[in-house]
């Protein structure tokens, strides 16, 4: 489903992968669809389930948008609707994510698909309460940004002390994709919080 999207993006979209099938209206991506993701921004979620209706409770509806709960979701499809809630994070950019999800009236089939369409992206976990998605969006969804943050403090510091730009890069992810490694491989028989004394 593409929210207010601009003739330029749909173009775009449509020659990034030929199997899309690109809509200006919501409703009619709603009529040919038995699952539909929402992704969008949490401040125009509302906006854009108004933008559709759904003539029974069959379809699934998927909400992608940071902070909106299942009964935010419920009040615009109906208490009946089989509504689930994903937070997901930046790594599912390269197939290497993880998505936690909680439902709410999905069949087991259902809960099945769901899991389906966001392994394919990486991993999935399946939470019961949805008072640890709030820790999960700290953790998992922002999670990414502290680490994007600390590699460009590493970037600088080597960039001060004078090391060659190529050699810099070399060094520097080649630290980020091995020391990622050392933590599966020493716990549990090493605390992570003493890994640094390795």
């Amino acid at each position: 489903m593409l929210f207010r999207s601009s003739e330029d993006r749909r173009n775009i979209l449509s020659i990034l992968n030929k199997k899309l099938n690109v809509h200006e209206n919501n409703q009619e991506v709603s009529d040919q669809s038995d699952v539909l993701i929402i992704c969008v921004k949490p401040q125009v979620f509302k906006e854009a389930a108004q933008s559709f209706t759904t003539e029974s409770n069959e379809k699934m509806i998927i909400s992608v948008a940071a902070g909106i709960e299942i009964d935010s979701m419920a009040s615009l499809f109906g208490e009946g609707s089989k509504v689930c809630r994903v937070m997901p994070n930046t790594p599912c950019l390269v197939g290497r994510g993880i998505s936690a999800l909680i439902q709410s009236n999905l069949t087991e089939s259902e809960i099945v698909l769901a899991t389906y369409i966001f392994n394919s992206v990486g991993k999935t976990i399946w939470v019961q309460n949805e008072e640890w998605m709030h820790a999960i969006t700290a953790v998992s969804g922002s999670g990414p940004a502290y680490f994007f943050h600390m590699m460009d403090l590493l970037k600088k510091a080597a960039m001060k002390l004078g090391t060659i730009p190529i050699k810099e890069r070399v060094i520097f992810l080649n630290n980020i994709k091995n020391i990622i490694n050392i933590p599966n491989i020493t716990m549990p028989k090493v605390n992570i919080c003493d890994l640094n004394k390795l």
